[in-house]
């Protein structure tokens, strides 16, 4: 059994991860009831608006989770590599940087 911590919790970017995460889901939400109940006017500001903050939360997310050894975006490794449905919990469970292999806590015991 590991007793590793997650990466991201070692790397305290834990919240980081689910705020951004939080954010984006919120405009693309949001972005979805002004799309079904769009009437022309205004509303094609606030569809872009919600469509441009979408896409900006979700990259901010994907740029700042980072490995603070190489730099490598970790989200940004999972949502392009792992299948749909299971980057966020790979990326949750992760426990050493996909690229470098640098493991924050066992880093931090020595």
């Amino acid at each position: 059994m590991s007793t590793s911590t997650s990466f991201v919790q070692a790397t305290h970017q834990k919240a980081v991860l689910y705020v951004g995460v939080g954010i984006s889901l919120g405009f693309g939400l949001a972005l979805c009831v002004v799309a079904l109940n769009f009437r022309g006017g205004y509303h094609v500001i606030w569809t872009f608006a919600l469509t441009v903050a979408t896409f900006l939360s979700g990259a901010w997310v994907c740029w700042a989770v980072r490995c603070p050894k190489c730099r490598a975006r970790v989200l940004w490794i999972a949502i392009r590599e792992q299948p749909l449905g299971s980057w966020l919990p790979w990326v949750i469970a992760l426990v050493r940087c996909p690229r470098c292999s640098y493991e924050p806590s066992r880093a931090r015991r020595s």
